[in-house]
């Protein structure tokens, strides 16, 4: 949807600064490439140390947006009041947004987390019961996974023994190796964003709801970015997500549902959806704030493709076919 004009517009240059420093600068790629490392070790550590939050289940990823947030809203205003030659621009901002993004989606579940364990797994896992050794171990090319030789890979599943130091010489080819696919991985998805941006950006005038708020928070200044109304609505997610948290701290606290399964609706009579899959239904604020901001040709696509995927799969059904 096309975009209303704001005030704020006029502001182009954050901070006041020159219009020659609305570009991308070695600094902004050099604090991208440092706010990435500092996420990927904060989020291991809170999840494999700390054993708290995991902060990479979401597609904007929570450790990437409270690293991001507070050099936006807290360390850039600070350089801003105390020199001003070191506060960031709009764009350098925007330049620190990207890498944060793809250093977020990293640690954890995003890959790391699963990419380790399943490359040990083959001979970490083997044994005279499943007979690995003997049918599936010579298929596996020697560069493709690490070998437990000594119980090395005992050491990523139990961790090390005081003193010892990490056995780097059974990881160096396999993670090249794999590392050389995730990185053919991640130009092709960076090829296919550059092929599909310019129809889906200047053509169809896309936004993108869940980067918006980050955006908008980068590039407006001086004045509120968001209407009353979005506050009043933040006001009420944080609001329940906070309550809820007293929960975790106090059993038997009571909480205000919100991410919970939800009744199911039935449209064939049975309790489980014999033939025609159910619809899930609850009141989750997250969606509500994507919804927001997404477009109302997007938002009309999700209801549509559900209610014909209901369609589609109870006639499949019906016919003989197990389309759930």
């Amino acid at each position: 949807m096309p975009e209303t004009s704001n005030p704020a517009s006029s502001q182009q240059y954050a901070f006041g600064q020159a219009p020659d420093r609305e570009r991308v600068t070695i600094r902004s790629i050099l604090l991208g490439a440092a706010v990435s490392a500092t996420i990927s070790l904060w989020v291991n550590y809170i999840e494999y140390v700390l054993h708290a939050s995991r902060m990479t289940l979401s597609h904007f990823p929570m450790g990437a947006l409270m690293v991001y947030l507070s050099l936006a809203l807290l360390l850039n205003p600070l350089c801003k009041r105390l020199a001003g030659q070191l506060a960031l621009s709009s764009i350098e901002l925007l330049v620190i947004l990207a890498c944060s993004l793809v250093g977020g989606a990293i640690p954890s579940v995003g890959l790391t987390g699963y990419f380790l364990g399943a490359i040990a797994a083959p001979y970490y896992y083997a044994a005279p019961e499943n007979q690995w050794a003997d049918y599936f171990h010579p298929h596996i090319p020697e560069w493709l996974a690490p070998t437990n030789v000594n119980g090395t890979l005992d050491d990523l599943y139990i961790g090390l023994a005081p003193g010892m130091s990490i056995p780097w010489s059974v990881w160096y080819v396999p993670l090249a190796c794999w590392m050389a696919l995730v990185t053919a991985l991640f130009v092709s998805s960076a090829c296919l964003s550059v092929i599909l941006r310019k129809q889906w950006v200047q053509s169809e005038r896309l936004v993108y709801p869940i980067l918006r708020p980050a955006i908008d928070l980068t590039t407006r200044h001086g004045i509120s970015p968001f209407p009353r109304l979005f506050w009043i609505g933040f006001a009420i997610a944080f609001g329940i997500l906070s309550w809820n948290m007293i929960e975790y701290f106090v059993p038997g606290f009571p909480v205000i549902p919100n991410i919970r399964w939800g009744p199911w609706i039935w449209f064939d009579g049975s309790a489980q959806g014999r033939f025609i899959p159910g619809i899930w239904t609850r009141i989750n604020m997250y969606t509500i704030s994507f919804a927001y901001f997404a477009n109302l040709d997007v938002l009309f696509s999700f209801w549509f493709f559900g209610i014909l995927f209901i369609v589609r799969s109870g006639i499949l059904n019906r016919l003989g076919y197990n389309a759930k």
